[in-house]
């Protein structure tokens, strides 16, 4: 049996706001400065900052419904607390001040074709999205916004089974062996966040988010092979195979956001690399082998600490909108080659451009906006042949309750398949996400 290793890697309307230029008697380099020192502070605060590592780091999960509904488009359309995750200078465009919390429920289904025989199995789970709250602060002119709250930007949920007769290359046998096994991943990585953003100009906004990255990864393996051939005497062997990994880290994120026009602003993000301390214990009940004929059973236990580094992530954004419709697009690039497990350079990562594209209609006269998308998140991991890159479809919808509250939800679906050799894997994902955010 080869060794198997993972793959992984509401908002205000529509209509874009003019900037006021009649308040706007402050001279503009005031909010700018105090944005270059909460900038400088962060960027020391990560000089030092201690870190982790995680299992994947090649995918976001998703902050909030509204942007998941529209294919993950957020560099330029966030404009409610997950603007502290997609683009923090889109916090400059709250005006009130705001509390949201959101959850995720994700389905994950696997189909593997192993030797010729395909196995499915799936597994469900419901967790927290996003939680925080918004506080815009008085000014003569512009905006000065705050947040602080926490999401969950990555998900280690992964299935893997499979069952048939295999042919070992390890094992000495003229005849193939019965395989049974079935691996777990579950966990993820949640961001706590504490960022700002201030207009700098009547047209240009600016931000930043420190996040404090903390999750754990569990991860479960067990397989049977069994020699059939000869049934007086059928010779198994199970393998077992648990551990739970814990993990932390600092990342910084910056962005700006620009209003070209009444209709028309662009966004751009920088996503600081992150290093990962990551540690964990296996004891002997985590690991071990049993031969069942030679009633023989190796063990293992062990203590393990390392580190990884992530490269520079870059995104831009471009958002069109009119009264009753908003087109938006995003594009991403992270050259995950650059990569480092304890300070060596990780192989077989290539280089990703990532870009997704969303719209939301408004209904005038009921106060409902409907929203679509599709992203196109080509793995990263280069290892197996990718016969079907990862792509993602999403609906959403968003609803105005008693002029102070909105509710927002997203049923987004994703798709890929990879084969190496003799396996073939399919994996089907949906997620639904549901935010309710209340403004004062």
């Amino acid at each position: 049996m080869k060794d198997r290793r993972s793959l992984r890697s509401a908002g205000t309307p529509a209509v874009l706001r003019r900037p006021n230029t009649d308040r706007w008697p402050v001279p503009w380099f005031v909010p700018g400065i105090l944005l270059t020192a909460i900038c400088l502070t962060l960027i020391l605060t990560v000089s030092d900052a201690p870190a982790n590592e995680t299992i994947q780091l090649t995918q976001r999960f998703g902050v909030g419904a509204r942007a998941m509904g529209m294919g993950g488009t957020g560099i330029a359309v966030a404009e409610d607390f997950s603007a502290l995750y997609w683009n923090p200078a889109g916090l400059a465009q709250v005006r009130r001040i705001e509390f949201s919390g959101g959850l995720s429920h994700q389905n994950y289904q696997a189909s593997n074709t192993y030797y010729g025989t395909t196995e499915r199995d799936s597994e469900n789970n419901t967790r927290m999205n996003s939680l925080g709250m918004v506080f815009p602060v008085p000014t003569y002119r512009g905006s000065l916004v705050f947040a602080i709250g926490g999401g969950r930007v990555e998900s280690f949920d992964a299935l893997f089974v499979q069952q048939g007769y295999a042919f070992p290359e390890d094992v000495d046998f003229t005849q193939p062996i019965w395989e049974d096994g079935r691996e777990v991943q579950s966990g993820g990585l949640f961001a706590w966040a504490l960022g700002g953003a201030v207009d700098v100009s009547p047209t240009l906004s600016l931000g930043a988010t420190l996040m404090l990255l903390d999750g754990d990864y569990d991860y479960d393996w067990d397989l049977i092979s069994a020699d059939l051939n000869d049934v007086s005497s059928i010779d198994s062997i199970y393998t077992h195979d648990t551990k739970t990994v814990d993990f932390d880290g600092v990342g910084l994120q910056l962005g700006g956001l620009l209003r070209l026009n009444r209709f028309l602003r662009a966004g751009m993000t920088i996503h600081s690399p992150v290093t990962y301390n990551l540690s964990g214990e296996v004891t002997e009940e985590d690991f071990y082998v049993y031969d069942d004929v030679m009633m023989d059973r190796y063990a293992d236990a062990y203590y393990f600490e390392n580190e990884i580094s992530t490269p520079w992530e870059f995104g831009f954004g471009m958002a069109w909108s009119v009264p009753t419709v908003l087109l938006a697009g995003d594009l991403r690039f992270a050259d995950w080659s650059q990569m480092k497990f304890n300070g060596q350079p990780l192989r077989d990562y290539d280089e990703t451009l990532s870009w997704s594209l969303g719209g939301e209609y408004v209904l005038p006269r009921l106060g409902v906006k409907l929203r679509a998308g599709y992203a196109s998140d080509p793995i990263a991991f280069n290892v197996p042949e990718i016969v079907e890159d990862r792509d993602q479809y999403s609906l959403g919808a968003g609803f105005l309750v008693g002029q102070v509250m909105t509710l927002d939800v997203a049923w987004v679906k994703s798709s890929w398949e990879t084969a190496l050799e003799e396996l073939t894997e399919k994996r089907e994902v949906e997620r639904l996400f549901l935010s309710l955010a209340y403004r004062f």
